[in-house]
């Protein structure tokens, strides 16, 4: 990521079009990758209750990001 992408929120007006598709496009390799992770995590599967203690966890600490997400929007 650039700097004018890290500085986006001090000033969004000095954005071009250029960045702002640059913006996007991290956001939608960001997506990509956690998409992959989750199922990564889902598929691991696991006989013994240590990775599956470890997946819920992981489930768990996804869901709380999701609510801090969502109070801020």
């Amino acid at each position: 990521m650039n700097a004018r992408l890290r500085n986006a929120f001090v000033n969004p007006a000095q954005l071009t079009d250029q960045d702002l598709a640059d913006m996007a496009a991290a956001m939608k390799k960001d997506a990509s990758t956690a998409a992959k992770r989750r199922n990564r995590l889902q598929n691991a599967g696991g006989s013994n209750g240590e990775e599956t203690a470890r997946n819920e966890a992981a489930r768990q600490r996804r869901a709380d990001l999701r609510k801090l997400k969502s109070a801020w929007g």
